[in-house]
């Protein structure tokens, strides 16, 4: 049985920032995830905010800037706005994972692929065995929504998501024409409490819709009602996902006994805007910076001061569910009317995200 200092569960953002920051102080970590490549069930938007994209600069190969919002009422109204000072990069996903994964496989991370995550026991060392095959002094669960390490280790789970497909279209179903921004549509009786969209990829155009638990998402149906605007025809369609996205904010049981949750397993995601991509990657980082150096007597301490540093999205929890359960559209049309929505929208989309 091999013995590690760190075993991280899933390969995604959250675990790039873990994975960074611990291979400064160890040497030992392994990265486990169930899935066999990690081009595999790409289950995210991809979309990162300037905060991420600071946070680690991905090569431009794998990245599409956007600096300008088009949002459209229930009866597509127009509203447009920008900025030439906060920029939104859509992704080649997995493709900027891998990218980082390989850079960080030189720095000796390794990463065992086809492996999921079962059980544990924990031996009279304190240590944690992964069936047969590995253990560890800390295990990281860095591993979605729905956290299997969360559940099996009796950790806080998410108990509210967003539901949402996607289809990715060639740039062929567009015959030519230039997409250079983020197309939202506002429609409650589609898109219950978040929005549809339209936006330009790096090789791709990807068309979602992201609804609150309780309705299921009708990507087709909001095909169907944008084809005045964007007529995008089946025959395109080059790639299909779903995916789930907690909203509930930060989970109450986090940690405990060397186990860590991060990333959207933690909650660490936008119940306003479901953006949490930067949240993962800065958050992930700052665990361990405060625990790499070692494990001792001082571990609570600087525990205590990370978990105090972690977000508590009050307001931004109070606004959602405002929004999905007293605007309508009719509500939502009456502010594309009056221009109200402009300023509010400049701040949703355009203000830097306050992260400590």
């Amino acid at each position: 049985m091999k013995h590690y200092d760190v075993i991280i569960v899933w390969a995604s953002f959250a675990w790039l920032s873990c994975a960074q920051a611990l291979l400064e102080s160890w040497r030992n970590v392994l990265v486990i995830d169930h899935k066999k490549s990690l081009h595999i069930n790409a289950n995210t938007t991809g979309i990162i905010v300037d905060e991420a994209f600071q946070e680690r600069s991905p090569d431009d190969t794998f990245v599409k800037k956007i600096n300008k919002v088009v949002l459209y009422s229930p009866k597509q109204r127009i509203l447009s706005i920008d900025s030439q000072d906060y920029t939104f990069y859509t992704t080649n996903t997995w493709s900027m994972i891998e990218d980082l994964y390989h850079r960080l496989q030189k720095k000796w991370l390794q990463v065992m692929l086809g492996t999921g995550f079962v059980s544990i026991q924990r031996d009279t060392n304190g240590h944690y065995i992964l069936p047969n095959i590995w253990s560890c002094q800390i295990l990281v669960g860095a591993d979605g929504a729905r956290s299997k390490v969360a559940e099996v280790c009796g950790l806080g789970r998410n108990t509210r998501f967003l539901q949402g497909r996607e289809y990715d279209f060639s740039y062929d179903a567009l015959m030519g024409k230039n997409l250079d921004a983020f197309h939202c549509f506002l429609d409650q009786q589609i898109t219950l409490w978040y929005l549809g969209r339209v936006v330009p990829w790096v090789e791709t155009i990807q068309v979602g819709v992201a609804s609150f638990q309780t309705q299921k998402p009708d990507l087709d149906r909001f095909l169907y009602n944008i084809k005045n605007i964007f007529s995008l025809e089946e025959q395109y369609i080059v790639g299909r996902r779903g995916w789930s996205i907690p909203i509930n904010g930060i989970v109450r049981l986090r940690q405990r006994d060397n186990i860590y949750l991060v990333g959207d397993a933690i909650g660490a995601v936008s119940p306003l805007t479901a953006w949490w991509i930067h949240t993962a990657m800065r958050y992930g980082r700052m665990l361990w910076e405060n625990l790499a150096q070692h494990i001792d007597q001082h571990t609570s301490q600087r525990i205590q001061s990370y978990e105090k540093r972690l977000p508590n999205f009050t307001y931004k929890r109070r606004t959602s569910n405002f929004y999905i359960y007293i605007i309508k559209n009719r509500m939502i049309e009456w502010v594309f009317i009056t221009r109200i929505l402009q300023p509010i929208a400049k701040i949703i989309f355009f203000s830097r995200k306050k992260l400590q």
